[in-house]
């Protein structure tokens, strides 16, 4: 039997990324908990999805952590005439756990931001003041300086997560570069203000768009999937770090982003 319990993993994983660094509006933690329950078997996930549930129910893990949380804000009642309630009543009748590391695992040394900035190659990466949940980091040499050539270099380093798009003239000069992993437009000001040429983000709008490049700020929008589909392996690979081979971890090979194109 598994000398980890739930309630024992959420405290290491609390210990190491603590909940107290999440937002103010965010619910990062436990979203279902059978407290004493061994585990052996964990599953890592961006989203819960209900693939992702029949998955975790297949393979038999006691215990999902993702890093979107599944109940977010109030609920007024679970049914499964919804998505969410379907899923809920699934982990809850298979007798999965559930534990969300969400902004707190943004602002992680080893989280989001800093596993898209290494991806990427930049140099002297830092916390920019004003904000802890995005860095910076000058472009690697080996990168075109240019906007078209970086978006591009950037574009083959995601691997095609979602469709990369950006704001700003072609021949823009990028040297230090903001990231925002998921959803990170309304940084764009401050990153500016920091020295920034360029922010790597997801969920641009357009009028966000519009004022950057009015700014003269660049924007790559490589979507908040494309940006954040890495958490799985990189959660997975920390997550073993910390339990060693008493659990064995497996990331999910059923999640996909929301969007399809033509």
């Amino acid at each position: 039997m598994s000398d980890y319990t739930v309630s024992r993993i959420g405290e290491i994983i609390d210990s190491n990324i603590p909940e107290a660094l999440q937002e103010d509006w965010d619910n990062t933690g436990f979203q279902i908990a059978f407290s004493q329950r061994p585990v052996d078997r964990i599953l890592t996930c961006l989203d819960v999805t209900e693939s992702v549930a029949d998955e975790a129910a297949e393979l038999g893990v006691q215990l999902i952590v993702s890093h979107h949380p599944l109940i977010f804000g109030g609920i007024t009642s679970i049914t499964d005439e919804s998505p969410r309630g379907r899923i809920i009543e699934k982990l809850i009748g298979s007798g999965i756990s559930l534990y969300s590391s969400h902004t707190s695992f943004d602002k992680y040394e080893r989280g989001n931001n800093f596993f898209l900035g290494n991806l990427l190659g930049l140099r002297d990466i830092q916390v920019p003041d004003g904000t802890d949940i995005c860095i910076t980091g000058l472009r690697p040499d080996d990168a075109p300086a240019d906007l078209k050539g970086f978006a591009a270099y950037v574009a083959g380093k995601l691997g095609g997560g979602d469709i990369l798009r950006y704001t700003g003239p072609d021949d823009k000069a990028i040297n230090r570069i903001g990231i925002c992993a998921g959803s990170g437009s309304e940084f764009a000001g401050l990153l500016q203000a920091a020295g920034c040429d360029l922010l790597i983000t997801g969920d641009l709008k357009y009028h966000d768009a519009a004022d950057a490049a009015a700014e003269g700020f660049a924007i790559i929008d490589a979507g908040h999937y494309g940006t954040e589909r890495f958490f799985s392996g990189n959660m997975g690979e920390i997550l073993s770090e910390l339990l060693g081979d008493g659990v064995t971890v497996i990331s999910s090979g059923r999640e996909s982003g929301p969007f399809r194109s033509i």
